[in-house]
């Protein structure tokens, strides 16, 4: 909740709020309803998917912070717009401790490959405004900046690590349901160190962003 409290204040202030449980908005011809899905790709997924089974969407939106692999181009409170998402964790280690994605064990799974993003088409020239970024989402936070390198990912290609975008682009994908996931830059991924991150300046974009884009629906 922390990370989106001056958009729901925003929301507050220029909508009627129909369910203060369920934190459902109204007004402008449109109906918001915002929905904390919990960290990780299980607990997103399981959440996302019951929301979705049960009302009907123009578009998902999820909003995030992330850490950022060191690239040019980018640097920390940057917003981006994830493109495509992976997950960066799926696999197994060899004995001299490399990571193998699923495809290199010789296992097949659709989540286990490369995710792209579906935004409705009223979003794209906002869009194109972010920085667009790709997305490894992980459940154990590494630290290496190395990471990145084990997926098939050009070099200037600027790539996010969080916790739940894949589970978003999965879900969504598969319901047929219109999304877009756009984070800022809290952090560099690298050894953790939370006196380097610049969180504020994170959130202030991120909100500052997703009321801007609340505009364009």
């Amino acid at each position: 909740m922390l990370e989106i409290n001056p958009l729901v204040g925003q929301l507050e202030e220029a909508f009627t709020l129909l369910s203060g449980q369920e934190m459902l908005f109204e007004g402008q011809d449109l109906q918001i309803r915002v929905a904390i899905c919990g960290i990780g790709m299980m607990a997103t997924a399981f959440n996302l998917g019951q929301i979705l089974n049960k009302y009907t969407f123009d578009c998902v939106i999820q909003l995030g912070i992330g850490g950022a692999y060191p690239t040019p181009g980018i640097e920390l409170g940057s917003v981006v717009y994830i493109t495509a998402e992976r997950i960066g964790d799926l696999g197994a280690s060899t004995k001299e401790g490399n990571f193998l994605p699923l495809a290199q064990i010789g296992l097949e799974e659709a989540s286990a490959g490369t995710l792209p993003g579906h935004p409705p088409t009223g979003l794209t020239e906002f869009l194109q405004q972010l920085l667009p970024a790709e997305g490894l989402s992980v459940n154990h936070i590494s630290g290496d900046p190395g990471w990145r390198n084990y997926f098939p990912i050009t070099p200037d290609t600027i790539v996010v690590e969080s916790m739940e975008g894949a589970a978003l682009h999965y879900v969504c994908s598969a319901l047929e349901v219109p999304f877009v996931q756009v984070r800022s830059i809290s952090n560099w991924v690298e050894p953790r160190d939370k006196s380097r991150w610049q969180m504020r300046p994170a959130l202030q974009n991120l909100n500052k962003t997703a009321i801007a884009l609340l505009q364009h629906l």
